[in-house]
């Protein structure tokens, strides 16, 4: 008895109060610094999402190329990229679109803004601060495409997302999305036991990001075609290599 209680002890000392710990202490961050953490958040994921943007580059290419097929009666394509950071998409859009970009973080317009100077041929209708869960101000029916990219991981309900998304894409229209997830525990066991002993931490550093079975979500949403893909990423770092990627067809 001794012994177990002696194990249970070094167990808590050693794993769950340092734990503990970081969680409070992140959470004081987050709750008494949160405009700076946010403005901070957003300059060091707009340098980050850049770097995996080029990791990826060849991913998105593939991904984006249906895009141009999505035009009706020869109008300029209605794109809404949700959780749009710096804007590490625009290079990828037909040439005329119009795209509405929505993100929660503020901070991210004036890095949107600089890197849309670079793209001309996007038309840029708006900045929208918000969530995806809901999508109030975007009429049912009214986006030919809508985009994702390493978004769908820090969503607090990511059923009533794909809903919104199912809502106000028109039928047709396709939401495009490229994630990093969950890893498969059969073929990729040590990175899923990893990706879950980090995950609340991971929550915390990451702003709400989380290990998802995204795939099962998208399938599960009601989408008319999905059509999906799993890979590893040129990342280094192990725990987002897992990556998805794909269409889903009102």
């Amino acid at each position: 008895m001794a012994e177990v209680d002696a194990t249970v002890s070094a167990f808590i000392w050693n794993y769950v109060l340092p734990w503990a710990l970081v969680i409070i202490i992140l959470n004081y961050i987050n709750s008494y610094i949160y405009s700076p953490y946010k403005a901070a958040y957003a300059w060091l994921l707009n340098r980050l999402g850049f770097h995996m943007a080029k990791k990826a580059y060849r991913k998105k290419e593939r991904l984006f190329s249906s895009l141009a097929k999505l035009h009706v009666d020869g109008r300029p394509l209605d794109i809404l990229e949700i959780g749009v950071g710096g804007g590490t998409n625009f290079e990828y859009y037909p040439p005329g679109s119009n795209l509405i970009c929505i993100d929660p973080n503020p901070h991210f317009e004036k890095y949107l803004k600089d890197n849309h100077s670079k793209y001309p041929h996007v038309n840029l209708k708006g900045f929208v601060v918000g969530t995806a869960e809901k999508l109030h101000g975007f009429h049912d029916n009214s986006a030919d495409a809508i985009v994702c990219t390493f978004v769908l991981c820090s969503v607090e309900d990511i059923e009533e997302v794909l809903k919104e998304i199912k809502r106000v894409l028109r039928p047709g229209g396709k939401f495009y999305f490229l994630e990093h997830v969950l890893a498969d525990k059969n073929t990729h066991p040590w990175v899923y036991k990893m990706q879950n002993f980090i995950r609340p931490v991971w929550k915390w550093v990451g702003d709400g990001c989380e290990f998802q079975d995204t795939a099962l979500h998208i399938e599960k949403a009601g989408f008319s075609h999905v059509d999906q893909e799993h890979f590893n990423s040129a990342i280094k770092f192990k725990l987002i290599q897992p990556m998805l990627m794909g269409t889903a067809t009102k």
